[in-house]
């Protein structure tokens, strides 16, 4: 019998690599759940130009669906898209609009790049199938693409809002809906059918989008196990808490680990996982996560006084013949109270690691030492081979991990760190960067 539900990554992936997103990195998360909180009115900057307030602090939060009448939800993944040209190659755009394959769309890439694109991000959240727990039975998602102008922000929804344009672009039965609910300058409301990638099941939704000022946000709610159409009040309840969320970010600032953490781009990298997991001290809680789980994360966030917490992963294809070849890069970016507590939570690695169920643990004396402190270790799991670096920068300390089927030499790991490290000290890095060559080299094979 097929597991009903979509899986959080919205496609068939290897049982690996599912395995490793759901790991993480031994995460650590609050239990309490609020608005977003108000940030010190300090904008950010990159060697003191400043920067635009960072959009995943504007997503919608579990606690945010439970306001608008769906309880139980967790966060599945997300994605940062900082170039047009991986935009246009993406085929997991704007889950948050049915999906939409922007090249398919010959004029795209002039009228985004007349608009003024600059980036997109989009968080996935929804309510576990009961058969599968990392699988949605309801999806929910909110996405922000953001332009230089309002104008220009203007102008791309004209362009993606003509039917004849929405309909090329997505690769599912997407129908305008009339009189879309009146939220921000101007908005549209499309009814949404297709199947899953995996099972094969057809699954509806709603999907509303709308533009504020230089924005362009959309929400969407698909049924996977119902295939029933959501309520447009749901829609319009969790577009308005949206709108609020945009507004009170430019207002107060986020966090602003989401623009200080390394991201890998190009068309080799497929991001599933881009998101807080704890944000102003408010937990997050994950898709498919248990309630032990969830106490150990409170326990470590109690004990090290963790503020804020933001995870990145993905899968880099390599020149191999097969998708076990790929190897996954992901970093754990962590801020805490104070250097005390973030030294803390490093020296308390090496016990955390052995506790878990990793094989062949090592902890290397030849690895690079980097930042103020670091750790490193090596290990096995699920058939892969993972290099390990804890990196403590101030009060921040970032996790960045490697896993391929054989054991990646440092010196990618320390090139890595070293991006990271100088993402934190200029205060932002807001483009992903190409691969190292060694993420992309066929894996050598054994006679």
């Amino acid at each position: 019998m097929s597991t009903t539900g979509r899986r959080a990554n919205g496609h068939v992936r290897p049982r690996w690599l599912v395995i490793v997103a759901l790991l993480g990195f031994l995460p650590i998360v609050p239990t309490t759940a609020s608005t977003v909180a108000a940030q010190p009115a300090t904008p950010p900057t990159i060697r003191g130009t400043l920067v635009p307030a960072e959009l995943p602090a504007m997503m919608l939060t579990p606690a945010d669906l439970e306001a608008a009448g769906l309880p139980g939800a967790g966060v599945g993944g997300g994605q940062t898209i900082t170039s047009l040209a991986d935009a246009l190659t993406s085929q997991t755009y704007a889950a948050s609009r049915g999906l939409l394959r922007l090249s398919t769309e010959p004029d795209s890439e002039r009228i985004l790049t007349d608009a003024g694109w600059q980036r997109f991000h989009e968080r996935r959240l929804g309510t576990s199938s009961a058969e599968n727990p990392s699988f949605f039975a309801v999806e929910a998602d909110s996405g922000l693409e953001r332009f230089a102008t309002a104008q220009g922000a203007a102008d791309a929804f004209a362009f993606y809002t003509d039917p004849q344009v929405a309909l090329r672009m997505s690769p599912i039965e997407n129908l305008p809906v009339d009189n879309p609910p009146a939220i921000g300058e101007e908005a549209a409301l499309w009814q949404l059918r297709g199947r899953t990638s995996d099972t094969r099941e057809i699954y509806r939704g709603l999907s509303l989008w709308f533009r504020t000022d230089n924005f362009i946000a959309s929400v969407a709610v698909l049924d996977y196990e119902g295939a029933e159409l959501p309520s447009q009040q749901l829609v319009e309840a969790l577009g308005e808490r949206l709108l609020a969320r945009i507004e009170e970010v430019q207002r107060h600032g986020g966090p602003g680990l989401g623009d200080r953490i390394l991201r890998l781009g190009g068309q080799t990298v497929t991001i599933a996982q881009d998101h807080y997991r704890i944000m102003d001290d408010e937990v997050l809680p994950l898709l498919g996560g248990t309630a032990q789980g969830l106490a150990e994360r409170v326990q470590l966030r109690d004990r090290y006084d963790v503020t804020d917490d933001y995870y990145v992963f993905s899968e880099v294809a390599s020149g191999g013949s097969g998708s076990s070849d790929n190897r996954t890069f992901s970093v754990l970016l962590i801020r805490f109270a104070d250097a005390t507590g973030a030294g803390g939570y490093l020296a308390g690695f090496p016990d955390r690691l052995r506790d878990s169920d990793f094989e062949e643990i090592a902890f290397p004396s030849d690895a690079p030492a980097l930042g103020d402190e670091s750790l490193a270790a090596t290990y096995s799991a699920v058939g892969r081979q993972y290099v390990d670096v804890l990196t403590r920068v101030d009060r921040q300390v970032f996790r960045l991990r490697i896993g391929s089927p054989e054991l990646m030499d440092w010196s990618t790991v320390e090139t890595l760190a070293t991006e990271q490290i100088a993402c934190l000290r200029d205060g932002a890095c807001l483009d992903a960067i190409d691969p190292p060559a060694e993420l992309l080299a066929s894996v050598p094979r054994t006679s």
